[in-house]
């Protein structure tokens, strides 16, 4: 697990391995659907796992949570989509 800086209620949030796995795939193009295929599990899961990134990083949005992860060094900033689609 990783711990994100503190949010504005001043608490650290902490995502899951299952998080930080889905947060290079939300820079992708790949849709929810596509990326639960990828990784075996359902689109709800999938959407589940992404409003709680969003949430614990304080965004509203995936380009919000994918600009943030990147800020915080949680992913590469220009991750390769087309790889990241090729190799999961």
């Amino acid at each position: 697990m990783r711990t994100t800086p503190a949010g504005l209620d001043g608490r650290a949030a902490v995502l899951t391995s299952a998080e930080i796995k889905l947060l290079p795939m939300l820079a992708t193009h790949m849709s929810f659907r596509e990326i639960g295929l990828r990784f075996f599990l359902s689109r709800n899961t999938v959407k589940t796992q992404a409003i709680s990134v969003y949430r614990k990083l304080g965004a509203s949005s995936r380009s919000e949570a994918v600009a943030r992860a990147c800020r915080l060094g949680l992913i590469e900033p220009g991750v390769d989509s087309e790889a990241l689609i090729l190799t999961g």
